[in-house]
């Protein structure tokens, strides 16, 4: 095991902790905001979806979107063999994106999605040559046209697709038995950490 130890963004007393098991407990049913003053509202999942699809054997997968109302959505849509997604890993006790109400301040999900949003996003890259060329042979220009880059804003986390009450506790021991999968179909996947997130890259 690496003897590495990157700073933590909480003060945590792991002392009692061993090699298998963190004592930290506590502090995950209320994630933090991304400013200490900051009051926006949580940001809910259509919880109904997502359990309807975790029943039917399938993984929900999330799109942030901006209605016309103004503020944040979440669409949940089933993940198929053609999805291009990215897995959202955390740390729970860092209280960015653990969420026991499967829900997240608003804050959190507007950065998440700026995350996303800096991700490559050329033809070449999400492999959208052939949409391209057949956009070209169609119409004979492609002027004005982009390649649908929001596609690859589809992304995983556990907070919304894994049901937390626990009301839903077997569908969510079924969720988690594909969090294997999740990450290795995954097209990128993300950590985030508190502690290494301190750290200059520089």
């Amino acid at each position: 095991m690496s003897p590495f130890r990157p700073p933590r963004a909480l003060d945590e007393d792991h002392r009692e902790c061993t090699a298998t098991k963190c004592s930290i407990k506590g502090g995950l049913l209320q994630p933090f905001h991304r400013t200490a003053d900051c009051q926006c509202h949580d940001v809910s999942v259509p919880l109904e979806q997502v359990t309807t699809i975790v029943a039917e054997g399938g993984i929900p997968l999330i799109r942030i979107t901006r209605p016309l109302s103004g503020g944040l959505e979440l669409e949940v849509v089933p993940y198929g063999r053609t999805s291009l997604f990215t897995a959202v890993s955390h740390v729970w006790a860092d209280r960015q994106f653990g969420s026991a109400m499967n829900a997240l301040p608003e804050c959190q999900v507007e950065y998440l999605d700026s995350v996303l949003a800096a991700l490559p996003r050329d033809v070449e890259h999400w492999h959208l040559r052939d949409w391209y060329q057949k956009m070209l042979s169609s119409s004979g220009s492609v002027d004005g046209i982009e390649p649908p880059s929001r596609t690859h804003y589809l992304f995983w986390l556990d907070a919304f697709c894994i049901p937390q009450d626990t009301q839903h506790d077997d569908l969510k021991h079924k969720a988690i038995e594909w969090v294997n999968l999740i990450y290795a179909a995954a097209w990128h996947t993300l950590v985030f950490d508190a502690g290494l997130q301190k750290l200059d890259a520089g």
